[in-house]
């Protein structure tokens, strides 16, 4: 399956498809070129996979953002909560998961 990275404003974007090492700079640069009040929203609904590399483009991403700024992970699939949890980014202060069921 392909992978995209539609941008629907300044201050979101949705990634669709796989996540890996052929793709995780374009994520990691998409995720810095944000800009938001507070927070910046990335829709993880439609990824389909995402190794560690594409977790560390998430990381990338967020550390470069202004430090006030935090990243919002909105609906990634369970499995990719797991991985999350395994590797910390759930743990980090820049970082949030959230559905869309949570408001």
């Amino acid at each position: 399956m392909k992978s995209r990275i539609v941008q629907s404003d300044g201050n979101s974007l949705r990634l669709e498809g796989e996540f890996d090492l052929a793709n995780a700079p374009e994520v990691a640069t998409a995720i810095g070129q944000l800009s938001g009040d507070g927070s910046v929203d990335v829709d993880l609904s439609r990824v389909t996979f995402m190794d560690t590399s594409g977790l560390h483009a998430l990381i990338r991403g967020a550390d470069s953002l202004d430090g006030d700024t935090s990243v919002v992970l909105v609906d990634p699939p369970s499995s990719i909560v797991r991985m999350m949890e395994i590797v910390g980014l759930t743990r980090m202060r820049q970082v949030e998961i959230r559905s869309r069921q949570d408001g």
